[in-house]
């Protein structure tokens, strides 16, 4: 079982959050002429920002992208194309929203054409963003999304220190029955006999045998 390091996941969310709030909407392939005849792939993605309704898409060439690696554009498309190279759906970055008990069928629908799929994006979404979509009580559930993020990293800081805890215990109950076996075998090496045997009864008058 794996434990989420709270300063790993602190730093993490730190990274996220300098990073552009886009989301991918979709990869996909065009085919360009070449003077011999053939077609040469070209990847492309097409991208637009969290939190609007209805927002301006932008399309780009990977191939311009992987040209500038410290672009923060890329660094937020980076992975997600890594993973569509690979085969894979695009993930939702972080606790998927219908996943959420505090988000509503109705309130997950209502977020999508925003793209906003995700805690953490609900919790990232800035106020002029919450305005235009006039959801009612997006401001709480805001609030709701901020603090339950903020349990779960106190959740993971526990079951962090828990898993450290029960490293210890463990290795030194290793450590333990290496030791006993090691001192057993040395035992038994010079004929002595470390096992408890049940104490004999010592020679003495009959046992009392009481009258019925």
């Amino acid at each position: 079982m794996s434990f989420v390091d709270p300063v790993m996941e602190a730093k993490r969310r730190e990274e996220s959050d300098r990073l552009p709030f886009i989301v991918v909407q979709e990869f996909y392939v065009e085919y360009e002429p070449q003077p011999d005849g053939s077609q040469k792939p070209v990847e492309f993605v097409r991208w637009a920002k969290k939190g609007v309704q209805n927002p301006a898409v932008t399309v780009e060439k990977i191939a311009r992208l992987q040209k500038f690696p410290e672009n923060e554009i890329w660094q937020v498309i980076r992975p997600i194309y890594e993973r569509w190279k690979a085969g894979q759906a695009a993930p939702v970055d972080g606790v998927p929203l219908a996943a959420w008990p505090g988000a509503t069928p109705q309130l997950v629908k209502a977020l999508e054409p925003a793209n906003i799929r995700s805690v953490e994006d609900l919790a990232r979404m800035e106020d002029s963003a919450i305005a235009r979509l006039a959801i009612p009580n997006l401001r709480q559930k805001q609030k709701d999304a901020r603090a339950y993020l903020d349990a779960m990293k106190s959740t993971a800081g526990v079951a962090a220190e828990n898993a450290k805890l029960k490293e210890v215990v463990e290795h030194q109950a290793k450590e333990l029955a290496e030791l006993k076996a090691l001192v057993t075998s040395m035992a038994a090496d010079k004929g002595i006999n470390l096992v408890d045997e049940p104490e004999k009864r010592r020679p003495g008058r009959p046992r009392k045998v009481e009258a019925a």
